[in-house]
């Protein structure tokens, strides 16, 4: 974790201590009462960092002589604070004031709504010093970032993400446990990357981030936004809800230029404020779009396309499955030329990508075994991509093992099943179950089949997994989706180790020469 090593640097927190125009002019318009809070907030937050004291927003990543920071008054604050306190911290920073008082407890109003400027400003405005380019979208986040990184480093740049897969620069990723970490983490990876002198970060910035002010007090260049379908309503509740959390990101301060999918309905109607650069992406020759791709081919050995920028275009191969990927590409292609990268030099960088971890990644075929494809996919509009892409060609099945996750938006567990339509057998699994009734969740799901007579039913993930690749012929593919890259499932309140790439290992290892039927 990042710390600064100049504190006396992070005095009070003046309107004219180099913020961008259109921050400042923000700034300014804030009432005296707020102005007063942020400097006190940065006062304290100065002293934190002279102590050698590490901020920290995770109560279970608490060490001993950090400072826990809580912002909000709902139940599971005090619960926090204890525990930060119990592992030892030396502080806590709170706008709750419910809270029953407590030595270590500062009370600090105010606190949620000046933390972004304020961690902005104790990490010397570490976004303004490199090009923060922000992906939003309900699928493609993941793999448009990590195309993007792998490209940026055949390009000479130094790149960092942060993401699903973690944070960190390219090929050196830690875990953070959500797509976009807290607005404190989130400055702490930016420290560290400008520290390390990567010149370029891009970052996965879900709904829940723009709407909690995760990414508050970042200034970001380029932002993008890949598609819009059903997904997190148990928290939007519905899709107009969610579509605006989404179209925060074109707010943003600092954006220069918005990236977006003219192919999607919902992302085609949205207009990035006056004075930003709009660049269109188009696979589906979109009315509008400056950045589109042509001549698709979509098979077993990967996609290849014509890349067109304006009146310019290049050939790009590579060996990604699937023709959701030539949505991902092309999307990454218009945020390099957003940044000056001429279509030549897009394209050979984005030729050389290579699959991104639990995305697309593929076991190849052999003539004793299947092909096995890990995917991500846990959404419905994923899931169907997902299935078109591995639909096999002549006399080969396709076999799908998926689940749905629970504590989540209960109406989309039909609408995976209805996703599935093009398999020829299906196993239905669990996913992270979290503290809901599995039998519930599978009986919910159940509906949703168009041919329940395809559909078997086994909740012990990485036995269904087993039987799956057992059952399969050497022209069949098996298509496991949901988990990706995690290791871990989430079950009754408890993480179990769970990895279907090892589960899929396992199975073809231990497959039997003939498979039965």
């Amino acid at each position: 974790m990042w710390a600064v090593s100049e504190p006396n640097d992070a005095v009070a927190l003046g309107v004219h201590q180099g913020f961008g125009r259109r921050f400042e002019t923000r700034l300014i318009t804030r009432s005296r009462r707020t102005l007063h809070r942020m400097n006190a907030l940065s006062a304290v937050l100065s002293n934190v960092v002279a102590g050698a004291g590490r901020l920290r927003s995770n109560s279970a990543a608490i060490e001993p002589g950090d400072w826990f920071i809580a912002t909000g008054a709902d139940d599971k604050v005090a619960a926090h604070v204890a525990e930060s306190i119990r592992r030892g911290a030396r502080g806590v920073l709170v706008d709750c004031p419910t809270l029953p008082p407590h030595d270590l407890v500062h009370q600090l109003p105010g606190l949620r709504e000046s933390l972004g400027a304020v961690m902005a400003q104790l990490t010397h405005h570490a976004s303004r010093e490199m090009t923060l380019v922000g992906v939003t979208g309900t699928n493609g986040k993941t793999s448009t970032v990590q195309l993007l990184a792998q490209a940026w480093e055949r390009l000479g740049v130094v790149g960092a993400t942060i993401g699903t897969l973690g944070a960190g620069l390219h090929n050196d990723l830690e875990p953070t446990g959500l797509t976009t970490p807290p607005v404190v983490e989130l400055h702490g990876y930016l420290a560290d990357f400008h520290h390390d002198r990567a010149s370029c970060v891009a970052i996965e910035v879900s709904s829940h981030a723009l709407e909690q002010g995760r990414v508050e007090g970042c200034e970001f260049r380029v932002v993008a936004i890949s598609n819009i379908t059903r997904d997190h309503l148990d928290y939007h509740h519905t899709m107009h809800r969610y579509a605006a959390a989404k179209n925060r990101i074109l707010q943003l301060p600092g954006v220069t230029t918005a990236v977006l999918n003219l192919d999607d309905p919902l992302v085609a109607q949205m207009q990035p404020p006056p004075g930003t650069t709009r660049i269109g992406v188009s696979t589906r020759d979109a009315t509008g779009a400056l950045v589109t791709a042509h001549d698709i081919a979509a098979d077993d050995a990967g996609t290849r396309f014509t890349l067109r920028i304006g009146d310019e275009s290049a050939p790009v191969a590579t060996g990604l499955s699937g023709r959701f990927q030539v949505d991902n590409l092309t999307l990454a292609a218009g945020i390099l030329h957003a940044q000056g990268h001429a279509v030549d030099e897009i394209a050979a960088a984005l030729s050389a990508s290579v699959p991104v971890a639990g995305r697309m990644q593929v076991t190849p075929a052999t003539p004793s075994r299947p092909r096995v494809v890990i995917d991500y996919a846990h959404t419905p509009d994923a899931l169907s991509q997902a299935v078109a892409a591995c639909r096999p060609h002549g006399d080969g099945r396709l076999i799908v093992v998926f689940g749905c996750t629970g504590n989540r938006d209960r109406g989309k567990r039909p609408l995976m099943a209805a996703a599935t339509g093009g398999a020829d057998f299906i196993i239905l699994t669990d996913d992270d179950t979290h503290d809901e009734d599995g039998d519930a969740i599978i009986v919910e799901t159940i509906p949703g089949f168009a041919n329940p007579e395809t559909v078997v039913i086994i909740r012990d993930r990485r036995r269904a997994v087993l039987i799956a690749i057992h059952m399969a012929h050497p022209q069949d593919v098996v298509l496991i989706a949901g988990k990706g890259h995690e290791t871990t499932q989430s079950s009754a309140g408890h993480l179990i180790p769970s990895d279907d790439t090892r589960y899929a290992e396992r199975a073809l290892s231990t497959r039997p020469l003939r498979p039965p039927g």
